[in-house]
């Protein structure tokens, strides 16, 4: 009788040795597909940076445009023609002169960033710096500036999540 209960477990360790290699098999699966979509994630991140950069090239190139068609007094039509309304949409967006046209003009200041920053952080809502330089319409650099000093002043936190750090409001702010 002993014989045969020694064959019982015997049988149950092999099937749980076939489990845990199943098991494994999984875990392994899981994260080589983890990988790939933070490779993917990665990508997607850097042409969105490669799109926005040709989007302030192509400003730069048009603004310049603009202002040599002034020069050149080709703009110059009567008012009330279409022109002239389609100068009138665009003169706001020209910037004037002395002011570096490579550098996008400040939408906000830091202390209203940090507000938005805040607002978007609010109700326990984590998010990294790309998804927060997304919403605000800044630079990645001027977001990150701002993340800095907000975590430096205790006002956010910063987690390593993977490869990327996330931001959260700091627990008593």
């Amino acid at each position: 009788m002993m014989f045969w209960k020694k064959d019982d477990k015997s049988k149950e360790i092999e099937e749980l040795k076939q489990k845990l290699a199943n098991l494994e098999e999984s875990i392994k699966a899981l994260q080589d597909r983890s990988n790939s979509l933070e490779q993917k994630t990665e990508f997607l991140g850097r042409d969105a940076e490669y799109i926005r950069a040709g989007t302030i090239k192509m400003i730069q190139a048009l603004t310049e445009i603009i202002r040599t068609m002034k020069e050149q007094e080709v703009l110059s039509t009567p008012p009330g023609s279409q022109v002239q309304h389609a100068r009138r949409r665009i003169q706001p967006r020209v910037q004037e002169e002395g002011v570096d046209q490579g550098a996008p003009q400040p939408a906000i200041e830091s202390e209203q960033l940090e507000s938005v920053i805040a607002g978007l952080l609010k109700d326990g809502m984590k998010m990294n710096a790309m998804e927060i330089t997304r919403k605000v319409g800044r630079t990645r650099e001027h977001v990150s500036r701002v993340l800095k000093s907000m975590t430096v002043q205790g006002k956010i936190t910063r987690a390593k999540a993977g490869k990327v750090f996330v931001y959260s409001i700091a627990s008593g702010s």
